[in-house]
């Protein structure tokens, strides 16, 4: 059995008895989730990312996948990177390659070039609500490395809430969902 769980008391007291919360094992320095009513996901992931709409973002044994609430995969571990899920769908890309894969978890996946995810994906961001869109665009379109551009574009989604949005679209219309 791993040691206990470090559990962050700021956070552990401020979220819902149910919010399963990332916490590391301090003996093996794998990651887990714990929740104040008791569930728990055990630690046996080398990251994790938090819960977001009932999935959760884990690299195992050196590949990223999506785990569920009950901690099975809902997206096996064997891409080099996956964007948060939102609305059931998520970006991920295969290792050595620059062109993603969107997908439908549990149901669809659809790996395309990255040249029409972009594309896609500007459109939504053109129609969507988000301010300083051509802004940011230009500055997205600065970076020709597609995985480089995911990894900034995560951050914009971290700034702008709307953003989450459009990636949904954007994957929804790749999906034809």
């Amino acid at each position: 059995m791993h040691g206990q769980l470090d559990v962050d008391p700021d956070q552990e007291t401020m979220l819902p008895a149910h919010v399963l919360v990332v916490h590391q094992d301090s003996s093996s320095k794998l990651y887990g989730y714990a929740a104040r009513d008791g569930r728990t996901i055990k630690a046996g992931f080398e990251d994790a990312e938090p819960f977001r709409d009932g999935y959760a973002v884990v690299k195992f044994k050196g590949a990223w996948g999506v785990i569920d609430t009950t901690g099975g995969f809902a997206l096996e571990a064997k891409y080099a990177q996956v964007m948060p899920p939102v609305d059931g769908s998520t970006v991920a890309f295969q290792s050595g390659s620059p062109d993603p894969c969107v997908i439908k978890i549990r149901s669809q996946v659809k790996c395309l070039p990255y040249a029409e995810y972009w594309l896609a994906w500007k459109q939504q961001l053109r129609a969507s609500a988000v301010p300083d869109k051509e802004l940011i665009l230009r500055i997205l379109e600065m970076n020709a490395d597609p995985l480089s551009r995911q990894k900034e574009i995560i951050t914009l989604e971290d700034t702008y809430v709307l953003m989450d949005e459009v990636r949904a679209k954007a994957t929804r219309q790749l999906l034809g969902n």
